[in-house]
């Protein structure tokens, strides 16, 4: 399989003998026919429970033909391919009825170990995936990973999805990592190895990977797993890697990344910060913002999404806010748009902090916008915060705007007018 989750070859139900060469090929119908579902989705809408699927692509069990079938209707499968895919079942449990035993085994291993590791590569390149699985797994492990390394990546790549995951991730922790990573197939057998192998060689394979196919590996792992996974990595690259993330894996996983540190996110461009402080859960952001210096953090706010940067300013005093907030005036719409997802009361004690001309600025956007949610922001404020507000508005017409929607003896509006007159 490519690291895109693609099947080299088109399913072909005609070539199956043995279990493990109809888990692959059922794997292999999937992929080709549903290549962004996840398993628990096609589970889904085949109508069975995901682990049936898992064990059908697993070869672990003969699956029953009511489950070949439903996964080949769910795959576009109909009328004689349908057929094919029942006869490919039945030639399957007749073979595991008939599979050779423990002795053969035995003689076919101590032939297999008379060949060198080319020879071995060689032989195993021209047979079927399942079976070259079947011979590797009854050689001793280094002569296996030996060989694994001089077959072809793409090729390898198959003949381990149809390895058991246990003899797969060992051989593949044997090998040179850049040569496992380009044979670990696809990001499901990816997310196995990575979940099986120890820390420090999961990380020196996460390095190898393209950057999506390590996050994919890392959000299927469990919170204590994969943050001993990143803390394996230098903390520049945490980053990169879990802003591509599933969204909320980041909320469970970091608590338990202290290190998840203002280096790693100063290390990145403002935008990647931005993602990665969306992505942490409200409280840990908050920490890590405190601990940042203001030039930086405007950088990363005003590439933030607008949801995500007002969430997060809430949680400060306006003051504060007020130093986190781009004051160039071409970002006037931005910092507006900000406020008015803010709490009115928040909003309004940013307005009262800010030097008059910048918060006529933002004031003016507001009512662009949004002129009853500014409206109310300016009635949160006090009344000569209101009036010396007004005054610096560069359009009398927006004076007269506000001035015809307030009460005429609101001490605001008598404010407004004193401020704007004087």
């Amino acid at each position: 399989m490519s690291g895109n989750g693609s099947f080299p070859n088109a399913p072909r139900p005609e070539s199956i003998k043995t279990a493990a060469d109809l888990a692959l090929q059922l794997r292999g119908l999937r992929l080709s026919a549903h290549p962004r579902l996840s398993l628990s989705a096609f589970a889904q809408a085949c109508g069975l429970p995901k682990t049936t699927v898992w064990n059908a692509e697993r070869g672990s069990v003969i699956p029953r033909s009511e489950t070949v079938h439903l996964i080949a209707v769910a795959c576009h499968q109909t009328g004689e391919q349908l057929v094919e895919w029942t006869r490919a079942r039945e030639r399957a449990e007749r073979y595991q009825r008939g599979r050779p035993n423990s002795e053969s085994s035995a003689n076919e291993a101590r032939w297999l170990t008379q060949m060198d590791a080319p020879r071995l590569a060689a032989r195993l390149t021209r047979e079927q995936p399942a079976s070259a699985a079947h011979a590797l797994e009854l050689i001793p492990p280094d002569l296996a990973a030996e060989c694994l390394s001089l077959i072809e990546p793409l090729r390898a790549a198959a003949v381990v999805v149809a390895m058991d995951p246990i003899p797969a991730v060992r051989l593949l922790s044997l090998m040179d990592r850049r040569l496992a990573v380009e044979r670990l197939g696809d990001r499901d057998i990816a997310a196995v190895f990575i979940s099986m192998a120890e820390p420090s060689v999961a990380a020196e394979a996460l390095l190898l990977m393209p950057v999506n196919t390590a996050a994919s590996a890392v959000g299927s792992l469990e919170s204590e797993a994969a943050a001993q996974c990143i803390l394996e990595l230098p903390a520049g690259l945490w980053s990169p890697l879990l802003i591509n993330t599933p969204r909320g894996f980041l909320k469970r996983v970091e608590p338990l990344l202290p290190g998840m540190t203002i280096n790693a996110l100063r290390a990145q461009a403002p935008e990647a910060a931005a993602e990665a402080l969306s992505r942490m859960n409200r409280r840990c952001a908050v920490v890590r913002i405190m601990r940042m210096e203001f030039p930086e953090l405007r950088a990363i706010f005003s590439e933030m999404r607008q949801e995500d940067a007002s969430e997060l300013l809430s949680a400060f005093v306006p003051g504060l806010i007020l130093e986190l907030l781009p004051s160039s005036p071409k970002k006037s719409q931005f910092v507006a748009n900000l406020l008015m997802r803010m709490e009115v009361s928040v909003s309004a004690g940013v307005l009262a902090s800010v030097v008059p001309d910048a918060g006529s600025r933002w004031f003016a956007a507001m009512l662009e916008n949004k002129p009853t949610r500014a409206i109310e922001v300016l009635m949160a404020m006090s009344a000569d915060d209101a009036g010396s507000l007004c005054r610096e508005l560069a359009d009398p017409k927006l004076v007269e705007q506000v001035l015809a929607v307030l009460p005429a003896g609101s001490p605001t509006a008598q404010a407004i007018i004193r401020r704007f007159r004087s």
